[in-house]
């Protein structure tokens, strides 16, 4: 058969996905490239093709997976990617998995996470546990996987301890030799991020400062929503807007304002400033210094936890002061895992006895049982103020996902 189909929703799973299928390419087989056309999907293709241009494979937008689940489509695929999260794929892995039941032979399914994953974020496992495999991409991912499993007393075996696609696909920024001065520095703006106005007025006044106190580098901000450009997260807030009504208008002339491809951070940048942001992971494989801001704390919201040991989380008063991060090697050692020497045991497992679809189910139902015990426990610990409050909140998500499906 040698024929592998990544479906996907966004550009950081398509990103995820292709050095994959660039080694089964060269293995002999065919990749196949389908969006899984949602929300803002089309728009950001449109806009990773203008930028990477021949390097994007030839993709096919769908907008149901009916099609790609017959009979006739899976007997003659070896696996499927499933390149995306959350409820979709929780639907995607069940409606897969009843297809599948009554074909003589069926592909291996795999889902993966296209960037960093927040520690405590266990729904998570639950969406991805349906799975044949589920690729982490560091030790500490793989590592709670495992315990979170055990404590559900389901098995872990399709986990595997795989590395970030996104680091394969810089190569050709690697640098003889790292930054030697701080010259340009870049900050990766995360829309969403920071989520509180006063926040993000906190933010826009310490890299305006930032630009002020080095008026001989230039501070970059790489937008995330702007003209032109089409993001999966969306504010009101956005930060540019926030540094000009800081400045009154006045905004320093060493600071600037690009949208465009993140490879303009690979090649340009002296240090690169983020909250969260897996570039700044990049950054840190290619030699570049990378802080991860802390101003406004370490929580599951800013997505910043995976970082706390890195050694490379400061305040944006010590880099206002000229302080350089020095990235913790024990901790890089768990986190900059590269994908090359994992490929082939990949290629096994693909190709392996596969579990029954209903035993993967059954894990998964499992899970998802166990995460929602977890959070009524977390809830019931809390203040009584504080317990009413996330009671509010959670019902409130639960009737927008509901409408948002036109169910009422």
């Amino acid at each position: 058969m040698n024929d592998i189909a990544f479906i996907f929703t966004y550009d950081s799973y398509l990103r995820a996905s292709l050095p994959i299928a660039a080694y089964f390419r060269d293995r002999g087989f065919t990749p196949r490239f389908f969006l899984y056309a949602v929300d803002s999907g089309e728009a950001q293709i449109a806009k990773t093709r203008s930028d990477m241009g021949d390097a994007l494979p030839p993709i096919e937008s769908i907008t149901t997976l009916e099609t790609l689940l017959t009979p006739d489509n899976l007997s003659k695929t070896d696996a499927l990617f499933f390149a995306f999260g959350g409820p979709l794929l929780r639907t995607a892995l069940r409606d897969f998995h009843a297809a599948a039941h009554n074909t003589t032979q069926r592909p291996t399914v795999i889902s993966l996470y296209p960037g960093i994953r927040a520690p405590g974020q266990i729904e998570g496992f639950a969406a991805r546990a349906a799975s044949d495999i589920v690729l982490f991409n560091n030790h500490d991912d793989f590592d709670e996987y495992a315990d979170f499993c055990a404590d559900a007393g389901v098995s872990a075996e399709n986990g595997i301890l795989f590395g970030l696609p996104a680091f394969s696909n810089n190569r050709q920024h690697q640098r003889a030799h790292p930054p030697t001065d701080t010259k340009n520095i870049w900050f990766i703006d995360q829309a969403e991020l920071p989520r509180k106005t006063a926040q993000k007025k906190h933010l826009a006044q310490k890299l305006v400062t930032l630009a002020q106190h080095n008026p001989d580098k230039t501070l970059t901000i790489l937008m995330k929503n702007a003209p032109g450009f089409t993001s999966a997260h969306t504010t009101k807030r956005p930060i540019d807007a926030a540094i000009k009504r800081h400045c009154r208008g006045n905004v320093p002339k060493n600071l600037r304002f690009l949208a465009g491809p993140v490879a303009q951070v690979f090649e340009n940048a002296d240090l690169c400033i983020a909250i969260s942001s897996t570039v700044a992971m990049e950054c840190m494989t290619l030699g570049i210094p990378a802080a991860l801001i802390k101003d406004f704390g370490i929580s599951l919201e800013l997505g910043n936890g995976h970082y706390r040991h890195s050694g490379c989380m400061m305040m944006l008063d010590e880099l206002i002061n000229g302080a350089v991060p020095q990235t913790n090697s024990t901790w890089a050692n768990r986190h900059l895992l590269h994908i090359n020497d994992n490929l082939p045991l990949l290629e096994e497992r693909i190709m392996a006895e596969k579990m029954a679809g209903a035993t993967l189910l059954a894990q998964a139902a499992t899970l998802e049982k166990h995460v929602r015990a977890q959070r009524r426990a977390e809830i019931t610990a809390l203040p009584p103020a504080q317990r009413l409050f996330a009671i509010g909140r959670k019902t409130l998500g639960f009737l927008k996902r509901r409408l948002a499906r036109g169910i009422t």
